[in-house]
């Protein structure tokens, strides 16, 4: 009969086995969070292992198999702990590589797309950044990168799409905030621009005269659009009267100076 050490034990390797498992799953997961979450848990694991190799990891005592009872019990019975997890561990450091891999492409290309973007090639930036992505999914630069590629082209709720996903993967990552707030400001969605640009005080209060300076900003573009608007109204207006719309220019310019 099993023993209450053998029962603990095997109980233990089972667990092991369990959160293994999850890990690998996790590795393979669509959902970056999940993937990246995945990672950092092998990394646990795979140190936990290089430092757990002095003790006997045998899934049942070598006893326990003595009973025929007990080999009916217990499948995979001539697996051993040792074999399993060095099998494991195995997987997940070809997976951990092969990510290195990727990344180190998709670095490479996004240095290409920023070489692009410099030479205000926008579009083929924006080929290359979403190539990189096919890499790595998990790289906030370049979703960023292509949100300000984006906002180039106008193509604002693209932008806000990319900030929104890089964000899924850091939430506290900076250039999002920046470039969602720069796509609200195009649209003339000041107050959701206006807020973007606080989230970064609740990264780092240093932050204060730079988000002061966007805000400023949004507001003179409020500013500016309010007086465009009230102009196109007042011409609307006075269609009829020609002579009155040089002296509705004048009142809005005076209106700037104020």
């Amino acid at each position: 009969m099993q023993s209450v050490e053998d029962k603990q034990d095997f109980d233990n390797f089972l667990a092991k086995v369990s959160s293994i498992d999850s890990i690998v799953k996790g590795l393979t997961s669509e959902d970056v969070n999940v993937q990246a979450e995945a990672f950092e848990k092998a990394d646990e694991e795979l140190n936990a292992l290089k430092k757990s190799k002095t003790f006997d990891k045998t899934v049942i005592n070598k006893n326990a198999y003595k009973n025929d009872n007990n080999l009916k019990s217990f499948p995979n019975q001539h697996t051993s702990q040792d074999e399993f997890l060095s099998a494991m561990e195995a997987d997940c450091q070809q997976r951990a590589n092969a990510r290195k891999e990727r990344h180190k492409k998709a670095n490479k290309l996004k240095e290409l797309g920023n070489e692009e973007f410099k030479k205000n090639s926008f579009d083929e930036a924006i080929r290359i950044y979403t190539e990189a992505t096919k890499e790595a999914k998990d790289l906030t630069p370049l979703y960023t990168n292509r949100a300000a590629a984006y906002l180039k082209l106008g193509k604002c709720e693209e932008a806000i799409a990319d900030c929104d996903f890089s964000l899924r993967i850091d939430e506290r990552w900076v250039k999002a905030f920046v470039f969602k707030g720069r796509a609200y400001q195009k649209l003339n969605k000041f107050d959701d621009a206006i807020e973007q640009f606080k989230q970064l005080l609740k990264l780092d209060k240093k932050n204060t005269k730079l988000v002061q300076k966007y805000i400023d900003e949004v507001e003179e573009d409020r500013r500016i659009f309010l007086l465009e608007a009230e102009a196109a109204k007042h011409g609307e207006e006075e269609k009829q009267d020609p002579v009155n719309i040089p002296q509705v220019i004048q009142t809005l310019r005076d209106r700037m100076q104020e």
